[in-house]
């Protein structure tokens, strides 16, 4: 039964499965690290944390495209699929609950300046949750971004959608649509991009604070996460935030990529790089499976 079909307003349901879905990437993520014997230790439980849901969201992109190589991207066998990956992860994501359980217990108590930030911070981004949780027309929102995703699971492959021409290039976060669309619903679907930026400012403050030390590195985090809210010419982080897009997940990536490299710069073990150059290449790890070209 979809999670609509109880009743549950989309502001209770959804953050629900976004927080499972961060919880089973990091796990992912965190089992692949261990794999590759990258020195997790020299990361702080935060970093640790952010590089491992980079990581793991970036592996499981592949999870649609194998499934289409067999021609069986359904929602049944991505359920299945999933499910088989949870219960082999089901170690690794106690470790996570357990670890995440530790470091709020030692977290240290806020400033007032910390606090008054965090609560403008907070209902900022609470009021741009809800619109990420409200479908729309607006352009590409609600276009090819869920609706690529929804038209091959209905197909059962990454086949060529000649009315989408962008998907002629790299999909990798839509893959990730694809498995939300299959296990919830749309609107969680729409979330995940809101999650994706939550964790490109997580990432984002992490590395000003690495930057600036240990006495400037809340001041400077602060900073930084502000400047980068402040729309612009450049770019808009509020706007696109609340949208269906891919953008932040690439910059989301792109981020973690320099908080590894940084980690890297201070301690000069090479297994670092491992991570600052897995989450670069993230982005692009998953592409659809053509049946044909622009030109058919």
């Amino acid at each position: 039964m979809r999670p609509a079909a109880l009743g549950i307003p989309p502001f209770l349901r959804e953050p629900v499965f976004l927080i499972l879905f961060l919880w089973v990437v990091v796990a992912l993520g965190y089992r692949a690290l261990r794999l590759l014997r990258v020195p997790l230790r020299f990361f702080t439980v935060w970093e640790r944390g952010v590089v491992c849901a980079a990581i793991g969201a970036g592996l499981l992109q592949g999870l649609p495209l194998a499934l289409s190589s067999f021609g069986r991207l359904t929602p049944g066998a991505v359920r299945l699929a999933v499910g088989v990956l949870v219960l082999l992860l089901a170690r690794d994501m106690l470790h996570v609950a357990l670890g995440l359980r530790a470091a709020l217990r030692e977290l240290e108590a806020p400033s007032r300046v910390e606090i008054a930030w965090l609560t403008i911070l907070g209902l900022s981004l609470a009021i741009l949750a809800l619109r990420s949780m409200v479908l729309g027309d607006f352009g590409d929102d609600d276009g090819y971004h869920l609706t690529a995703p929804r038209r091959w699971l209905q197909t059962g492959t990454l086949g060529y959608l000649p009315t989408y021409t962008h998907t002629n290039a790299s999909m990798g976060f839509e893959m990730l649509y694809v498995i939300a669309l299959a296990l919830w619903d749309a609107e969680g679907a729409k979330l995940l991009h809101f999650g994706a930026a939550l964790l490109c400012l997580c990432a984002l403050y992490l590395s000003a604070r690495r930057l600036a030390g240990v006495v400037a590195g809340a001041t400077a985090g602060m900073t930084a996460v502000s400047l980068f809210l402040i729309p612009n010419r450049v770019y808009d982080v509020p706007f696109l935030a609340s949208l269906a897009y891919n953008d932040l997940a690439v910059c989301w990536m792109t981020m973690t990529g320099v908080l590894a490299w940084l980690v890297w710069r201070e301690h000069r073990q090479s297994g670092l790089l491992i991570c600052s150059s897995m989450d670069c290449c993230a982005p692009a790890l998953s592409h659809r499976l053509p049946s044909g070209n622009c030109g058919n």
